[in-house]
C-alpha cells in the first residue's frame, strides 16, 4: 500500500540526467509542473531542443551539461547514447580495454559540467538517471532525496555488475527499496525504480 501511494503521487519538478534526444527521453513524456532535462552530448540536445511542447503545458528546462562532482568543465566521449565524461565510470568503459580510450580521444569535446547538488535540488521528486554507469559518480555526493529514482543498467560482464551493486547498495544505504520496472529474458539489461521510504 505504501509503495501504491509512492506511485500515485502527482510529480512537480522531475529530473533527467542524460536525457538523450527526443525519441529517448522519459521525462519529456510526463505530466509535471516543470521537466528539467540535462544532456551533455551536444547532437543529442540539440535533438531535444526541438520539443515545442509536451503533456502537462509546463515549463521545459533543457541544459547542455553533464552533471558530476565538480563545476569544472569536462571531456565527454561522444560516442551517442553511450557517451560519457572522462574518468567517469562508464557501462561502455567498463566492458572495454583501456587502449580503447586512445582511439576515443577524437571523439572527445569539452562540456559544461553543472555539480551534483546544483542540479539536483531538494525540490526534485523524481529523479531520472540514465548516465551510462556514471550514477554512482553522481549519487555518491547528492545530498537531495527526490520520492523516486529511476535508472537503467547494461551489464554483460563482472565489472559492470561490481558497479551496478554500489549503486544498489548505496540507494538502499540512502533509505531507497528498489522495484524493477522492466528487464530482459538474459537479465543483462535492467530499469529500475527506487523509491524513498524513510
Amino acid at each position: 500500500a505504501r509503495l501504491q501511494r509512492a506511485l500515485d503521487q502527482v510529480l512537480d519538478q522531475p529530473l533527467q540526467i542524460g536525457a538523450g534526444d527526443r525519441h529517448s527521453s522519459e521525462a519529456i513524456q510526463l505530466d509535471a509542473r516543470q521537466i528539467t532535462l540535462y544532456e551533455p552530448n551536444r547532437i543529442l540536445w540539440e535533438d531535444l531542443t526541438r520539443v515545442t511542447h509536451f503533456e502537462s503545458g509546463g515549463a521545459l528546462i533543457m541544459e547542455n551539461a553533464a552533471v558530476g562532482p565538480t563545476s569544472q568543465p569536462a571531456a565527454l566521449f561522444h560516442l551517442g547514447y553511450a557517451s560519457f565524461i572522462w574518468g567517469a565510470p562508464s557501462f561502455l568503459a567498463l566492458a572495454s580495454e583501456s587502449e580503447a580510450h586512445d582511439h576515443w580521444m577524437p571523439l572527445a569535446r569539452a562540456v559544461r559540467m553543472v555539480q551534483t547538488n546544483t542540479a539536483i535540488t531538494a525540490d526534485c521528486d523524481l529523479l531520472i538517471l540514465t548516465a551510462n554507469g556514471s550514477e554512482n559518480w553522481i549519487l555518491a555526493q547528492m545530498e537531495a532525496r527526490p520520492r523516486e529514482i529511476r535508472l537503467k543498467a547494461y551489464l554483460h560482464n563482472a565489472a559492470q555488475w561490481e558497479e551496478w551493486a554500489r549503486v544498489d547498495g548505496r540507494l538502499k544505504g540512502y533509505g531507497y527499496a528498489p522495484v524493477v520496472r522492466e528487464s530482459n529474458q538474459h537479465h543483462t539489461f535492467f530499469a529500475m525504480s527506487y523509491h524513498l521510504f524513510r
